[in-house]
């Protein structure tokens, strides 16, 4: 389990980094760029991407363990 744990972690921290990026991204080129044909033409797709990816793959990861944890009725408080 600590093996999925460690994931975990690394998925989300994924996720926020990429996020992060995105819109640090996304506001460079709106806010520096008055041209739509920069360089940031070509990282845009694969940020989203990268950003997708790691947020579905935390999301699976996440139902799994807590599937795992508190059986199918999940947490019952």
């Amino acid at each position: 389990m600590a093996k999925l744990d460690k994931l975990e972690k690394v998925l989300f921290m994924l996720f926020v980094v990429t996020t992060n990026a995105l819109v640090a991204v996304n506001m460079g080129w709106t806010f520096l760029v008055t041209s739509w044909n920069s360089v940031f033409l070509a990282i845009v797709p694969f940020l989203s991407l990268a950003t997708l990816t790691s947020f579905l793959a935390f999301v699976f990861l996440e139902d799994y363990l807590r599937n795992r944890r508190y059986g199918a009725e999940g947490f019952q408080p």
